[in-house]
């Protein structure tokens, strides 16, 4: 799992596999939009063809 969240629907914490930390506390408004979540996981898991643009698994 790239990212796991929980919430108590005021508050959230996060554990992301790119960080390997856990955020507490965070507020709702601070939640990774899916265009940073996808950013992310492309960045830890796949790297982009500089010839043909195209997304690449490493694994």
């Amino acid at each position: 799992m790239p990212f796991v969240f929980s919430s108590n629907g005021h508050l959230f914490a996060e554990r992301g596999e790119d960080t390997r930390q856990i955020q507490t506390s965070r507020y709702l408004s601070n939640f990774p939009s899916p265009e940073q979540l996808r950013e992310r996981w492309q960045e830890r898991l796949c790297v982009v063809c500089g010839r043909c643009g195209r997304m690449v698994r490493l694994w």
